[in-house]
């Protein structure tokens, strides 16, 4: 019981001073902006991404503007069927084409995010947990396409 008890004591210490700090977390004082100029595709999944985007489209003094427009495409694919032939497993498939013009230059950037998921008993369960998934994906490829505008913005 003593030793249970220090093991997970020195478990609890090493992992909070390991020393790990989110990627950009003192970076709040980013030097561009984004316009948004034309949305296409998908209205949710475009509402999840302008949502993600919201924070980045404030013009900053002295800081660069970058003119955003995006396409936006959602699948749910059935992959695997059962006796009854209705859905067992499906494929959630989303893909972003962001085009940036930045500088008088133009740059094209897909993401693309998988996800396979089981045929859920409960309707109203699955809707939830695709609309889930919708988001994570929309958060995902916005924190990408950040990173990207740093990298050029950077350059």
């Amino acid at each position: 019981m003593l030793k249970k008890n220090t093991l997970i004591i020195l478990i609890f210490f090493l992992v909070t001073s390991c020393g790990f700090t989110p990627i950009y977390k003192n970076n709040q004082n980013l030097n561009f902006w984004l316009e948004i100029d034309k949305i296409e595709g998908n209205d949710k999944f475009n509402n999840f991404i302008k949502l993600d985007l919201q924070k980045y489209i404030y013009p900053k003094q002295n800081s660069n503007k970058i003119v955003i427009s995006f396409n936006s495409n959602y699948q749910k694919r059935t992959l695997v069927k059962n006796l009854s032939g209705t859905s067992a497993e499906y494929e959630l498939i989303g893909t972003i084409d962001f085009t940036l013009i930045y500088k008088s230059q133009t740059k094209k950037i897909t993401f693309n995010e998988i996800a396979r998921i089981k045929n859920l008993n409960n309707t109203f369960d699955e809707i939830n947990y695709e609309a889930s998934n919708l988001n994570n994906f929309s958060s995902s490829m916005v924190q990408k396409l950040i990173l990207e505008i740093i990298k050029l913005n950077d350059s």
